[in-house]
C-alpha cells in the first residue's frame, strides 16, 4: 500500500468510528436541555367563580396567610382590598378580596419557573385549570425589569 492509499483507508476509518460513537438524535443521552415536566390542574378556578373568601375558605380548607383587618386599620383607612393565600400541591394561590362585601376581586397564580419569572403562562393556566373565558379575564404579570417576562397571571372574575 502507497501513503496515499494508507491515508484514504485512515481517514474512512476515522470517519466511521466517528459515526459509530457519536450518539444519535434519538439516542441520545447526553441531552442537557432541561427534562420536559407536565403541568395539570392544581385549582380548579372555574368552581370557585362567584363564590366569595368564606365560601372558598370553605371549599379549598384553612389558608396559609389566614389574617383579616383589625377595627383599628378598618378605622384608619379605607380598606377595599385583603388577601389570603391557599398552598396545595406546592403551588399558592393568592385570593384577593374585599373584606367589607366579602367579595373576590381576583385570583393569582405565580410562574413554576425556579427563575421567577416565565415567557409561556400555559403552564399557569393549566395549574388554575384552564378557566373558562367567559368567566375570567386572564392578564399576565409582567416583571419588572423585562415587560416579555411573567410573575405569573391575574385571574379577574367576570360578573354575573
Amino acid at each position: 500500500m502507497n501513503k496515499t492509499t494508507k491515508i484514504i483507508l485512515g481517514s474512512i476509518v476515522l470517519i466511521l468510528l466517528i459515526i459509530i460513537i457519536t450518539p444519535s438524535g434519538k439516542n441520545n443521552t447526553n441531552n442537557t436541555s432541561a427534562p420536559v415536566v407536565e403541568v395539570s390542574r392544581v385549582f380548579d378556578l372555574d368552581s370557585l367563580y362567584g363564590k366569595n373568601i368564606d365560601q372558598i375558605v370553605t371549599t379549598l380548607g384553612k389558608p396559609t396567610s389566614d389574617t383579616e383587618p383589625t377595627d383599628l386599620q378598618k378605622q384608619n383607612g379605607n380598606i377595599t382590598e385583603w388577601e389570603k393565600t391557599f398552598d396545595k400541591d406546592s403551588q399558592q394561590l393568592l385570593v384577593t378580596y374585599n373584606p367589607s362585601t366579602r367579595k373576590v376581586v381576583d385570583f393569582f397564580i405565580s410562574t413554576t419557573d425556579p427563575s421567577g419569572a416565565t415567557g409561556d403562562t400555559s403552564s399557569i393556566i393549566k395549574i388554575a385549570g384552564n378557566p373558562s373565558a367567559d368567566k375570567f379575564t386572564t392578564k399576565p404579570v409582567p416583571t419588572m425589569r423585562d415587560k416579555s417576562v411573567y410573575t405569573g397571571v391575574i385571574f379577574t372574575p367576570k360578573n354575573k
